[in-house]
Formats: C-alpha cells, structure tokens, sequence
C-alpha cells in the first residue's frame, strides 16, 4: 500500500505553488478569516479561487481552514463564506465548530467537511457520529497511537463504513491536547481557537515550588514531529493521508518537507532525511503516533532551529579552524554559501561560508573571524544546493497528466470531425479510486479545400494535434480515418482547432469539481431563508452583573498587595 495523499501547507498563493509543483496531491490554505492561523498571510477570495484552478489543473487538491470556534454575529458571514468556497470548486472545509458542522449539514450537503484535529475525534465511536453528521474525513489527534488507528481502521472496512483517516506527519506539536489550549487566551487574550496563539509554550520558565527553583528551560515546548522513518507502519494502519504542518512556514520550509516526503513515500533515493533536517526543526520525534513517551516528545533544551550536526572544532590557528566531522548518520559536505553555527554552551552564533580551504570526509579547514574555541560545536544550519534546488518549484506549471483520446474524421462538406475523450481519476480509500469519464465532439469551422500546391498529410495533422502546451493533458492516442485525398488547410487553422479541443477539455476539467448550476439554486434558497430567519431572532441581552474575583496566595505579602482590591474570595496556601 501506498498512502494515497500527501497533504501540504500554504500561508500565501507562491507557497501553494511551490507545493503542488514539489509533489503534494492536496494543499490546505486558509482565507483572511475563520482559520487558525490568524497571523499567517492567508488568502483573498480571489487568490482562492486562482488556488482551486491551479490544483485542480494539476491534479491536486484544496482544503480550506474553516476552523476556528465562531461566535454568534459571525454565523450568517461564516455560511456565505463556505457557499463561496463551494461555489468556485474547494475540494474540503477542515472545520472544528459543531455549530459549522450542523450549519454545513443542513444547508450545504454537498460540501465535502473534514473533521479538524481540534475535536479530537480518537476512537470508533466519535467516527460513527462524525459518519451521521455528513463528515468524510477525520484529522486525527497528534496524541493518538499508530496501533490505536490500525484498530479502528479495520473496525471500518468490517463494518463497511468509508471514512478517510489523516494525521499529522511532519511539524511543530502542541504542548496541549490536539491544540486545545487556553494558556494562550488566559495570558495574553490571544486565542489558540480564534487562530490567534502567541506560542506561550515555546517560551522560557521557571518552575517553583514554595520558592524554591526546581527546574528551568523550555519547559512547555516539544520537539517538531518528523515520521519518515514509520511511513511503512502508518500505511499500514490504514492511513489515507499524512498531513504535514507549517502554514506559517516560508516557501523554503515547505518546499523542501514536501519534496522529501514525496520522494520518501515514493521510496525513492536521496538525501532526503538530511534535507528535513536543514530547514527549520526544534529536533525531531517519533511522536505519540509512533509510540514516544512524553519524555521523548519534549525538547525543554531549546525551543529554536540548530541545523545537523557536523562535529567539533579540533583546532584554531588565528582566524584558521579544523572542524572534525563526527555525524555518523549524514555525510555532509560544505559549499560556498552554506551557513554554519558555532555553538557554545547555549549560545549559536552563525556565519555564512565565503572561503573553504581544504576539505577531506574527515575534516574541514575555513577562515573565521568569529570568536569561537576548540570544543565549540559546529552545526550545518543552511545548504545553498538544497536552497538552489527548490527554484525549479517556483514558477507555475501545469503537468501534463490526463490523457487524452482524439479520433479524427472528416465530414461531407470536409470539415474536421473529432471525438474527444479523457476520464479524471481520484484516489479513493482502500485503492478503490473514484473515476469519471469525459466525451465531447467537435466539429471544426474550418473546411478542407482542394490542394492548389502541397496536400495537407497524416502526418502534418499528427505533428499539431500532439501539441498540447501548457495544458493537463496529452494526447494518449490519436485515429486519423478518412483523410481526403489532395485537401489542405492552413497550419495555423489546425493549431486553432487544437486549442479549441483543449478549452474545450479544460473546462470539463475545472466544472467535474463544481456543484451544477441546479444544486447552486437548491442551496443558495436554503441559505437565504436561513439568513433571513437568524437575522429575525431576537439578540440575547448581555449581562450586566459583575463577575466576582477569587484570587490564590501563597505569601502574606500579596496578601497585604490586594487587601483593598474587591476580592470575593481568597485561597491561601503558605
């Protein structure tokens, strides 16, 4: 088995297409509002729908974010929003608000809704309720098990029920549950479920007891997910997509995670493992999917990228140094352009590489100026080669990878006559894809005419037709019966009748993934009724009554500090 999705992430429209062009079968984006990425660049309403095109035009997929908690005065903008992103051809909604969940059941059914990791939805039961709630997919919790998922996926195919699973593969974790977390909102009123969280585990602590400092460090935050090393076990549990995190990442980032999961999946060769080591990482873990324990998943050393470990600086003559290499797992040659770090104690300090003077698979010999001593650890934090690789990702390409049917004939007054075919395929749960095929006949405004010098010939006709540019097909096979003998026609009049064909494919291919124009009425006089209708209640009057304070107190004087403040209660434990 092969896992059928590789699912990326996309903070703007230049990073989605770097995805897709670095091998993800779907991308998920989010817009301005309602995802959980507030801070993120996120994507207009146009920019989505150029994103929906350019997917599916390359035969990937869109997930938009609608997962935030929503509150009241948001509901009507929410339901014309997700119309909107039903109308121009989103492939899924992530939605974590069982209120969105309802909404979307009773007024857009045709929407395809994936659970968000947000609702925690872990075991056979939630999965039957998410099956009546129209749901189709479940992001499963970063905290579940790789054994726990393989025994639910086999309760499914018993049962016969389709649901596809996802799980997070690649990037940060959440210190809280599944990313339900109120640290964020308590400190700072920036909610984690408002798509707004300031990160507050990522940050240094000091941990007491009755005064007494008992530990200190990064003691919220873990180290980032990495599990290309039990792809065979997630596969093997049923898995149908693997999800990999960073929506708030740079085009770097995501190219890199995404060409190397591609090729890992894949099974292809390369260094693939190091690339995923270069871009930003706080050292990787297996994971809870992988069976780690909490102590394995915690990185509390630091909460920030360091780079793969080269080895120790051996020797230093002036500004001349000998870095020995000791990375067993990597070999790893430097280049021009490189960036290294220098790390001592917990301080890194980074130069990028301008000089190399020798350099065997033992050592390496550079000049610098940085203040650094034998001892210091050296680590490989930036590679110009991987960096250079990932520009052949950033221009927009179509793939040519439908194939396309042309059967050619002529007609009584010498017009061309062609049958077009081509079938879209979609990766289904348990190999079983889903497949559509597509037929249309044109017949060309163009008349053949009599030869007055050199005849058109089969092979003149092959040589345009099999032309199909930037476009997502290619001419699989093509049948020419019936050419009429000593005819002609202008190259630039077959050229017009070929891209004639394509548009006329391509458009087929971008409706295949809309709703009909009658299912577009149908819901559009659902939502407006509804509007109309939740416009009409009545608003729930805010309280006015003030809320009463309790405070906790370890020490008299904050005792004597908040004596003359309105406490109603105190909890004291000297």
């Amino acid at each position: 088995m092969t896992l059928p999705e590789l699912l990326a992430p996309a903070g703007d429209y230049d990073i989605l297409v770097t995805a897709i062009n670095a091998g993800a079968d779907a991308v998920y984006i989010s817009g301005e509002r309602f995802g959980a990425r507030a801070f993120a660049k996120n994507f207009t309403l146009e920019e989505i729908e150029k994103s929906v095109e350019y997917a599916h035009l390359n035969g990937a997929k869109i997930h938009v974010t609608v997962n935030t908690l929503i509150n009241n005065f948001e509901v009507v903008d929410v339901v014309k929003y997700l119309f909107y992103l039903y109308k121009v051809g989103v492939d899924a909604v992530i939605v974590q608000d069982l209120g969105i969940i309802e909404l979307i059941k009773n007024l857009i059914p045709g929407l395809e809704v994936h659970a968000s990791t947000q609702m925690t939805l872990s075991d056979y039961d939630c999965i039957l309720w998410a099956v009546e709630n129209n749901i189709s997919r479940i992001v499963f919790p970063r905290e579940i098990s790789v054994d726990k998922i393989a025994e639910i996926s086999k309760k499914l195919q018993e049962s016969d029920i389709n649901m596809e699973l996802e799980v997070f593969g690649h990037g940060a974790l959440c210190y809280c549950f599944s990313g339900n977390c109120y640290i964020s909102s308590y400190n700072s009123g920036r909610s984690g479920n408002r798509g707004a969280c300031a990160q507050p585990c990522r940050k240094q602590y000091k941990l007491k007891y009755k005064n007494y400092n008992v530990g200190n460090g990064y003691l919220l935050s873990t180290h980032d997910l990495a599990v290309y090393k039990g792809l065979d076990k997630i596969e093997d549990a049923g898995v149908f997509s693997l999800k990999l995190e960073g929506r708030m990442k740079s085009a770097d980032y995501v190219g890199t995670i995404t060409n190397a999961y591609r090729h890992l999946i894949d099974g292809d060769e390369g260094d693939y493992e190091k690339d995923l080591s270069l871009v930003f990482n706080r050292q990787f873990t297996d994971g809870y999917i992988l069976n780690q324990k909490p102590g394995q998943v915690l990185g509390r050393e630091s909460s920030g990228h360091e780079g793969v470990y080269i080895g120790k600086i051996t020797e230093k003559e002036g500004d001349l140094i000998t870095i020995a290499k000791e990375n067993e797992e990597f070999k790893i040659n430097l280049d021009i352009g490189d960036g290294i770090g220098f790390k001592y104690k917990d301080k890194i300090k980074g130069i990028y590489i301008d000089n190399i003077k020798e350099q065997t698979d033992e050592y390496i010999k550079i000049e610098t100026t940085r203040n650094v001593r034998e001892g210091d650890q050296v680590l490989l934090s930036y590679s110009k080669s991987t960096h250079d690789n990932l520009k052949k990702f950033k221009n927009e390409t179509i793939k040519q990878s439908i194939p396309l049917d042309l059967d050619i004939k002529w007609t009584e007054d010498l017009r061309l006559n062609i049958n077009a075919k081509f079938k879209i395929v979609e990766k289904g749960i348990n190999n079983e894809n889903k497949e559509e095929e597509f037929s249309f006949r044109y017949i060309s405004e163009t008349k053949f005419e009599p030869a007055q010098k050199r005849p058109v010939s089969i092979e003149d006709i092959e040589k345009q037709m099999l032309k199909t540019g930037s476009t997502s097909f290619y001419i699989n096979s093509l049948s020419i019966d019936g050419m009429p003998e000593n005819s002609f026609v202008p190259i630039g009049k077959l050229n017009k009748i070929r891209r004639t064909i394509l548009d006329k494919a391509t458009e087929l291919l971008l409706d295949y993934y809309k709703p009909d124009k009658k299912e577009l009425r149908a819901t559009n006089k659902r939502i407006s009724q509804f509007v109309k209708e939740y416009k009409s209640y009545a608003y729930i009057p805010v309280r006015n009554e003030k809320l009463n304070l309790s405070i906790f107190a370890d020490n008299l004087e904050l005792l004597k500090m908040t004596s003359k403040l309105p406490i109603h209660k105190y909890f004291f434990d000297p």
